[in-house]
């Protein structure tokens, strides 16, 4: 793991603090650097045995960031019964996208999108 940052803050509400937005970015690197040899024996008959060998250089690396981010717009107040008595949703409809449309939110009340939103292009 070779990025980690975060941010959260508070809202007061009479009493006490509720969270208003959490963010948290992650990124892991890893890299191969490995000489490998592969030798084969050909049997051949009375003569000594012939030997192929391959070598080959393998050096790669990879590396992976993301991020996760809450805002949360308005509180309401539940009882302990409407807690226990929710069930989730076997199943969510997904919608892939290959770039930014704002078609996509149309029917919602949403914050501005962020600059990366608008510039997404599937790669």
């Amino acid at each position: 793991m070779n990025v980690f940052s975060g941010s959260i803050s508070f809202e007061k509400n009479k009493d006490t603090y509720q969270l208003k937005y959490c963010s948290k970015k992650e990124g892991t690197s890893m890299s191969v650097d490995r000489n490998i040899s592969l030798i084969k024996k050909k049997d051949r008959f009375l003569l000594d045995k012939k030997l192929n060998e391959i070598k080959v250089k393998l050096n790669f690396s990879v590396s992976e960031e993301s991020t996760f981010e809450i805002l949360v717009l308005n509180h309401k107040t539940i009882s302990k019964k409407q807690f226990q008595d929710f069930k989730q949703k076997q199943f969510m409809k997904m919608i892939y996208v290959d770039q930014f449309d704002d078609n996509l939110w149309k029917g919602y009340s949403i914050i501005e999108p962020t600059k990366q939103m608008r510039e997404y292009k599937k790669q």
